[in-house]
């Protein structure tokens, strides 16, 4: 979907933490640098927890959002994409 104005995107299509980027913002480019920017932090808190915070992470989203899924793995997958990701 493409929007030609900022206006027209209802905040309902962005997820509630990030919706504030939608005030935030004063046309569609501010928007995707400041969500880009925003996903980009979120990563960075989650990869600063350690593996026993994160799990806890994961297991009070899952419980949140009625999800069944296997946290381990969750946590693995989540190491796996910052090595690759966040290349220091």
């Amino acid at each position: 979907m493409y929007f030609d104005s900022i206006d027209k995107i209802n905040p309902e299509l962005l997820s509630r933490r990030y919706r504030k980027a939608l005030n935030e913002s004063s046309d569609l480019n501010v928007l995707k640098i400041r969500l880009t920017q925003y996903v980009y932090n979120d990563i960075l808190l989650r990869n600063s927890l350690d593996d026993a915070e994160l799990y806890e992470f994961y297991k009070n989203y899952c419980e949140k959002n009625n999800l069944r899924r296997d946290i381990n793995r969750a946590v693995r997958k989540f190491r796996e994409y910052c090595k690759l990701r966040l290349r220091k």
